[in-house]
C-alpha cells in the first residue's frame, strides 16, 4: 500500500499544482486585459480539469485506505492520472 500511496500523492500534488498554475495564468490574463480571453474552455481546462482529477483521486485514495485496502485499486487510477498529463500538456501547450 505504501507505493500506491506515494504514487497517488505525487499525482495529486502535480494536478493540484497545475490547477494553481492555471489559476495564476487566468488571473494574469484578466489583469493584463487580454482581449477575448479567458474563454470558458480555458477556465475549464486550466482550473476545473486539474482540480477535478486531484480531488477525485484524493477521495479515491481516502476510500482505498479506509475501506478497500487493495494496493492495485489505488495504484491503477494514480498511474492513469499521471499518464493523462502528457495529453494535457500537449493540448494546453498548443500541441507539437
Amino acid at each position: 500500500m505504501k507505493i500506491a500511496n506515494i504514487t497517488a500523492a505525487v499525482a495529486i500534488l502535480l494536478w493540484f499544482g497545475l490547477a494553481i498554475l492555471g489559476r495564476n495564468l487566468l488571473i494574469d490574463a484578466l489583469t493584463d486585459d487580454v482581449p477575448d480571453w479567458p474563454t470558458v474552455s480555458s477556465i475549464d481546462f486550466g482550473i476545473i480539469l486539474p482540480m477535478s482529477l486531484a480531488s477525485a483521486l484524493l477521495a479515491w485514495a481516502w476510500l482505498c485506505n479506509g475501506f478497500l485496502r487493495r494496493p492495485w485499486a489505488l495504484a491503477v487510477p494514480s498511474v492513469m492520472c499521471l499518464a493523462t498529463m502528457l495529453p494535457y500538456f500537449m493540448v494546453m501547450g498548443g500541441g507539437v
